[in-house]
C-alpha cells in the first residue's frame, strides 16, 4: 500500500523505535482513554514533513490522505485532540523528534538540503548565497535549517 522509502514508512519506523515509557512519562493518567501517543506523534511528524501545520488540516488529512490513514490505523482524532497533544502533552518533545526525522530523511536521500533551503528562502523571501562552496555552503545550509526549525516550533 505504501511504497518502500516513503516518508510515512520512515516516520513509522523512527517512532516505533522509541520506548513506550518515554511517551507515557508525559501522561498523568485518569480521564477518558486517549489515543496512543505513538500514533499521534506519527501523524504530527508526517504532517509536518508534508508542510501541514494546521490542526484542522491534519484532522482533514486523516480522513482523506492514504499515508495518514495508514499511520493512524484509521483512527481519526479531531483537531482539538491534535492541538492539545502537540501543545500541552508533547510540547517539548515534538521539535527534537522532527529535527531527528529531517536528519534521517537526509541520510536516506529521501529529502535534499535544496528542498529545505528553498522552503526557508520562500518563507523568508531572502536569497541564499550561492557564492559559497564546499564546506562553507554545507555549514551555511545547516545553520539556516536550524533557524527554520526554531522559528516554526517556537
Amino acid at each position: 500500500m505504501i511504497p518502500k522509502g516513503h516518508v510515512a514508512r520512515v516516520v513509522k519506523d523512527m517512532v516505533n523505535q522509541i520506548s513506550d515509557d518515554f511517551f507515557f512519562s508525559y501522561y498523568k493518567g485518569g480521564g477518558r482513554p486517549s489515543y496512543h501517543p505513538k500514533m499521534m506523534t506519527k501523524v504530527i511528524l508526517y504532517a509536518y514533513a508534508e508542510k501541514s501545520y494546521s490542526c484542522r488540516g491534519i484532522a482533514k488529512a486523516l480522513l482523506e490522505n492514504l499515508p495518514m490513514m495508514w499511520l493512524s490505523g484509521q483512527q481519526t482524532p479531531d483537531f482539538r485532540t491534535i492541538n492539545r497533544f502537540r501543545s500541552e502533552r508533547m510540547k517539548d518533545m515534538i521539535e527534537p523528534l522532527f529535527t531527528e526525522l529531517i536528519k534521517l530523511l537526509l541520510e536516506q536521500n529521501i529529502l535534499r538540503w535544496k528542498t529545505i533551503l528553498w522552503t526557508a528562502r520562500r518563507s523568508k523571501q531572502t536569497p541564499i548565497s550561492t557564492r559559497l562552496s564546499g564546506k562553507k555552503r554545507q555549514k551555511n545550509m545547516k545553520r539556516n535549517s536550524n533557524k527554520i526549525f526554531k522559528r516554526r516550533f517556537s
